[in-house]
């Protein structure tokens, strides 16, 4: 990925889940940091929704 920007909002912000034993990884969410700095408190509360239900379904 490339960003127009440079500097300390020129890179990107890369949210995943490696389960090594299962040798999984999932790619949650990638946004632009100069368009969102951190997620929201709801972001967070539906990513761990979603990382627990993942984790459920590759069982190990």
């Amino acid at each position: 990925l490339k960003s127009s920007y440079s500097g300390k909002l020129g890179g990107f912000r890369v949210d995943y889940l490696d389960i090594p034993k299962a040798e999984v990884l999932y790619l949650i969410v990638v946004y632009p940091k100069n368009l969102k700095e951190d997620l929201s408190s709801e972001e967070k509360r539906e990513i761990k929704a979603l990382v627990e239900l993942l984790k459920n379904e590759v069982k190990v």
